[in-house]
């Protein structure tokens, strides 16, 4: 099997339904779907299933797309890849290859059902890379022209302050967006996806697949924005759908 069934199906219950699990195409065996129903908990929605039901189930996870072939690579997509990972290295900040790992890994992780770990992820890279425009800011109005006279707005002291535990990533975002540098569109995203990190994180309220699909987006989001690097093509992969 490419992932586990029961460690995954085990956390559908009645409120859930199983299309984004057919929608993966997984390699199983009749054997395993057995163990599973046995496996399941009593409130899942497994448990209901009819035999007919099940019977298709197997059938929609067993059969791929004629033209699909896991062991083909086209060679644009290599390409591609080649292509990215020079835009990356390219930039002199190391930390955008962390990034881009981290965002890479938070869609491996909505690919097998892990939410909680692709919000982690997701969340994570959003954060360093909100951080990158907080800098730019910073930066960019380091000095002003206050009464015909070019002088030090933000000095050492007070960029210090500035970049404390006071600016949280909330009031980061709020000013960045106030000032037209973080697009509203984005703003918004950004702004669930931190209410969702911090549900789990500190609720341990489940992290539901459309929070994860939205935090992955706003992830490829921010890299395009702060650094110009595009992992568009993720969205195609998970029909997610892209920040506006």
């Amino acid at each position: 099997m490419l992932i586990s069934l029961v460690s995954i199906l085990r956390s559908f219950t009645t409120n859930r339904d199983i299309g984004g699990l057919v929608n993966r195409q997984m390699e199983v065996s009749a054997f395993d779907l057995i163990v599973l129903r046995s496996d399941c908990p009593k409130d899942s929605a497994l448990v209901e299933m009819s035999p007919f039901a099940w019977n298709e189930l197997f059938h929609k996870l067993t059969t791929r797309p004629a033209e699909y072939n896991s062991n083909e690579i086209k060679i644009d997509t290599i390409v591609e890849s080649f292509r990215i990972l020079e835009k990356v290295l390219s930039i002199p900040e190391d930390y955008v290859l962390t990034v881009t790992d981290m965002i890479l890994r938070g869609h491996n992780a909505l690919e097998v059902s892990d939410y909680s770990m692709c919000l982690t992820m997701a969340w994570s890279a959003i954060e360093r890379l909100l951080n990158k425009l907080w800098d730019g800011y910073l930066d960019s109005n380091r000095e002003r022209m206050i009464n015909g006279a070019q002088l030090t707005f933000i000095n050492a002291k007070r960029r210090r302050r500035l970049k404390s535990r006071d600016y949280s990533a909330s009031v980061k975002s709020e000013i960045l967006s106030l000032v037209d540098i973080l697009p509203f569109t984005l703003f918004e995203k950004l702004t669930t996806a931190r209410t969702a990190r911090n549900d789990w994180l500190h609720g341990l309220r489940l992290v539901e697949r459309a929070d994860a699909m939205a935090a992955c987006s706003t992830a490829v989001a921010m890299l395009k924005l702060a650094h110009d690097v595009e992992l568009g093509w993720l969205y195609a992969i998970h029909s997610i759908r892209g920040p506006a």
